[in-house]
């Protein structure tokens, strides 16, 4: 009996030796090699060398998803010395549940070249959205492009634009701009990624906050207007912003606050007046939208909160669409 439990203590003890470190307080951005990251993301070691992958890779310009489901890398790999990326983008998958890899290459003959020379950008993010995973790699300041990735990270399609948020299976994303312009006008779609189409959602033709700013911005005086080669003569095209945007998926709905600007309309957008920021709310009716739109200043006078969320509410979307 005592041989017994002396070898279920020699046992227990090497099970306790051979646990993996403590890879709670290792940063996911901050990795040189791609076994970094695995580690980082508290992959075991057996698990990471099941990948066939080089774990000593260096890399760059990455970005990961990891829950408790998944993993999931995008990156390229680096020059060593230097942090100049080569192509193509690598993505790998690993599943927690069945510890099974997938692993696939963007940006080579996969890929419709008109995708290709634009979108090789860093990675910025990825995010699961219902059956797909969006990988997206920043073009500049005002471009993004989504890889729209099936769970075997095969390429399904492709979207210019950056994710903003998503709501059961469908994605708000806010479509490019130029980067040289007066101005960067809002424009905003909800994408499908099963059916790869889009719902317009910003602007949309109804909307008194947004046409209340451009009588502002038409009917500004001389003293205020701006001068230069760098200004706007078409008031519907102001500059507008995304500063925060959530969903419900039990409800169908999403939300987000719009900062609307005067840059390239006044002579000193900083010192003017004209500037506001306006709550838009949307439900998902079968194929379409829903839309209400008023002062983000209201949302405590009008449904009893400043939480962007708690308009998501079922009791509180009915109030705001007046079911």
């Amino acid at each position: 009996m005592r041989a017994a439990f002396a070898i279920l203590v020699l046992l227990a003890g090497a099970a306790f030796a051979q646990k993996e470190p403590d890879c709670s307080k290792l940063v996911l951005d901050q990795a040189e090699t791609l076994g970094d990251v695995f580690k980082a993301a508290c992959i075991p070691e057996r698990m990471a060398r099941n990948s066939r992958l080089d774990l000593l890779t260096l890399i760059t310009s990455y970005a990961v998803l990891n829950t408790s489901m998944e993993f999931v890398i995008a990156y390229y790999e680096r020059v060593e010395g230097s942090d100049v990326r080569k192509a193509p983008l690598h993505v790998a998958r690993f599943a927690r549940g069945t510890n099974h890899w997938f692993q696939n290459d963007l940006f080579n003959n996969g890929q419709s070249r008109m995708f290709q020379a634009p979108c090789m950008g860093p990675a910025v993010s990825v995010h699961r959205v219902g059956l797909f995973i969006l990988v997206g790699t920043r073009i500049n300041s005002h471009a993004e492009c989504m890889q729209v990735l099936d769970s075997e990270v095969k390429l399904k399609d492709t979207r210019y634009g950056r994710f903003v948020t998503s709501v059961g299976s469908r994605v708000v994303y806010e479509h490019n701009t130029a980067e040289i312009a007066p101005t960067h006008p809002l424009v905003l779609s909800l994408y499908d990624p099963a059916r790869e189409s889009d719902i317009p959602v910003y602007p949309l033709r109804s909307d008194r906050e947004r046409d209340d700013f451009i009588d502002q911005l038409s009917h500004l005086a001389a003293f205020e207007r701006c001068e230069g080669p760098n200004c706007s003569m078409l008031p519907d095209q102001f500059e507008s912003t995304v500063i925060l945007a959530v969903s419900e998926s039990k409800t169908g709905s999403f939300a987000f606050i719009a900062e609307f600007s005067p840059v390239g309309y006044v002579r000193d957008a900083k010192q003017s007046e004209i500037n506001a920021k306006v709550a838009y709310v949307y439900r998902i009716v079968g194929d379409g939208l829903e839309q209400r739109e008023f002062p983000a200043a209201e949302m405590i006078s009008r449904f009893g909160t400043d939480k962007l969320n708690e308009l998501l509410a079922r009791d509180v979307l009915m109030r705001i669409f007046g079911d």
